[in-house]
């Protein structure tokens, strides 16, 4: 925490998850209206600030509102209602047959939890790739989609199985002449990879390394990475070449 003037403000520190900064936003929002019904915000034009006298609230009894503003902004960036929005425009286009699914990233089991809830056309087959540790259940209702576990932010052999996967199933929709419908979100640049012919896997592993040491951004990593990757860049796109295709990203950046 660091205080200014009368106001405390909390400070992110990395690795900070979601809900606490959420948690730090609402505390600090509160703080702030107390603030200012004290009297101690200064007019932009430098004249000074005062509003008619009032209580101050305490934070404890804010508790509450905390807690509704945290699990609001959960709610509106959920990943399942985001998809289902866009799924009800793209479902009419997908045949009775069904569609090849691959579902990238740390948002894929919530994203293919939507596609079962939603009860219309399943995938004939597909792939969910996914960091550890996430919750797969729920998705016994798709039998034919496998689920895989990779890593991040360093690419592995599971990573690279995981990209091999991916571009089976395009193959697949290639040939059996079906829609491809792909769902990114966050981390799907390591937890998916195929190195470019000439390249290996610690290539990969070492030019990403160093790139974060060195302090890139991730939209120059993502940059070089096209280059490096076979699954990136369109290439997953142009496996499937003339078929149609849907895709669904959830990132938080750009250049994923």
């Amino acid at each position: 925490m660091r205080l200014y003037g009368k106001l405390v403000v909390p400070v992110v520190a990395a690795g900070t998850s979601v809900v606490q900064c959420l948690r730090m936003l609402a505390l600090l929002t509160v703080a702030f209206t107390a603030h200012c019904s004290s009297g101690h915000l200064p007019d932009p034009m430098g004249a000074p600030y005062s509003r008619p006298s009032m209580s101050t609230p305490r934070l404890d009894q804010h508790q509450s509102q905390i807690d509704a503003l945290i699990a609001a902004a959960l709610a509106a960036a959920a990943p399942g209602p985001s998809l289902l929005a866009a799924w009800t425009s793209a479902a009419s286009t997908i045949p009775d047959r069904g569609f090849g699914l691959v579902a990238v990233g740390k948002a894929s089991i919530s994203m293919a939890r939507a596609l079962v809830d939603q009860g219309n056309v399943r995938p004939a087959f597909g792939v969910i790739i996914t960091p550890p540790d996430l919750d797969t259940a729920g998705l016994a209702a798709l039998p034919n989609v496998q689920v895989l576990i990779a890593d991040h932010p360093l690419p592995t052999e599971r990573s690279l199985a995981a990209g091999h996967a991916a571009l089976s199933v395009a193959n697949r929709c290639r040939l059996d002449r079906l829609p491809l419908v792909v769902l990114l979100s966050g981390g799907t640049s390591s937890l998916m990879c195929v190195p470019q012919p000439g390249l290996e896997l610690d290539d990969l592993r070492k030019l990403t390394n160093a790139m974060l040491r060195a302090g890139a951004t991730i939209d120059q990593l993502n940059t070089i990475r096209a280059h490096c990757d076979s699954t990136k860049a369109g290439n997953l796109a142009l496996a499937i070449l003339l078929i149609h295709n849907r895709n669904r990203a959830i990132v938080n950046s750009v250049g994923k």
